[in-house]
């Protein structure tokens, strides 16, 4: 019986990848969550100004503003971290429903 060939595909072994941004991948994971929760807001917003709002460009932007509520500190800058995304989230929740801190 022959030796069937190996499928298997080597991974790079991502532990010891110090190439490898870990960071940015999983800011860009919750910039995309954050892009949902957004999109959410301008779906079931009733306003004819919602019609045609781009969501990505305003939170693009929103994100690399310094926001008061964050105690300055930029969206952007605290995705690293899972108490800054929540504290991000938080804040976008505020904006939703009006209770904007």
């Amino acid at each position: 019986m022959a030796k069937q060939p190996s499928t298997r595909v080597a991974l790079p072994d991502l532990a010891r990848d110090q190439t490898r941004p870990r960071a940015p991948t999983l800011t860009a994971i919750r910039v995309a969550e954050l892009l949902i929760v957004a999109q959410r807001m301008v779906d079931n917003c009733t306003s004819e100004q919602a019609s045609g709002f781009d969501t990505k460009r305003w939170l693009d932007q929103w994100l690399e503003r310094a926001q008061p509520a964050l105690g300055g500190a930029r969206p952007i800058d605290l995705l690293a971290t899972q108490a800054g995304t929540r504290a991000v989230h938080q804040l976008l929740s505020a904006i939703e429903s009006g209770a904007y801190i």
